[in-house]
């Protein structure tokens, strides 16, 4: 019968349980915990390693900018239940870009927590102000129309779990914690363009989940996890080699 042990609690659940589990079955394969007892991690902090891999990755990411298609039947803000219409030069979908995502950062410490054939590194972390932007984008409330730039900014925290064993080393879990100090703009200098700005603020503000960069924010996540799981794996196992 194999008994769980308890890595420190840095991170939240869903992210801890998947380090969990997978450090139990890794020591249960290896047969090396007898029935009945509980193995105690050893963790410690490993700062100034975590700080290393986020330079690399702000470095690899300085400048970057990627592309990202919204399909419009997904963009339903409202000003008192007023629709706004938002569109772009394509039809059925709102065109944008993404770029400074290059300022990755701690939240707080991260940890390595290890057993002799399992370590588990978790670390929180943020990024940005990420800037989105919507160019050419037509905007509608009512009688007035405006042909401007939609700019979004925000700052997205996520958590990230990497897991090291005897024979691998891999990205375990990651997840997008929040989308932090969102702030629209709609850059046209006439005045209807500063009425509609006002409105569009308003009106994306107060979408739920944040739709309009829902998607971009994740695949954000998605990619800076990857590259802390591949980087973080190969600074361990240069330093093992030497």
């Amino acid at each position: 019968e194999l008994m769980f042990f308890s890595l420190k609690n840095k991170m939240s659940a869903p992210i801890l349980n998947l380090s969990v589990i997978c450090a139990v079955l890794t020591v249960g394969r290896a047969g090396i915990i007898a029935d009945n007892m509980v193995a105690t991690p050893s963790c410690q902090e490993v700062n100034s390693a975590a700080d290393k891999v986020l330079s690399s990755i702000n470095t690899a990411n300085k400048g970057k900018v990627r592309d990202f298609i919204i399909p419009d039947q997904t963009i339903n803000p409202t000003f008192y239940g007023f629709k706004v219409s938002l569109k772009s030069g394509d039809p059925v979908a709102l065109k944008s870009s993404v770029s400074n995502f290059d300022g990755l950062s701690r939240l707080a410490d991260t940890e390595n927590c290890s057993l002799p054939i399992f370590s588990s590194v978790d670390g929180q972390f943020t990024v940005g102000p990420v800037v989105w932007t919507f160019p050419n984008t037509t905007t509608s409330f009512w009688f007035l129309e405006s042909v401007g730039s939609i700019v979004q900014t925000a700052e997205l925290s996520m958590e990230i779990a990497v897991v090291q064993g005897t024979m691998d080393c891999r990205l375990e879990a990651f997840k997008l914690l929040g989308i932090n100090n969102l702030m629209y703009e709609f850059a046209d200098e006439t005045w209807k363009g500063w009425i509609l700005g006002k409105i569009v603020s308003h009106a994306l503000s107060s979408m739920d989940n944040n739709q309009l960069i829902s998607q971009a924010s994740a695949d954000i996540t998605k990619s800076i996890a990857e590259d802390f799981g591949n980087q973080w794996c190969q600074q361990q196992a240069a330093i093992r080699s030497m």
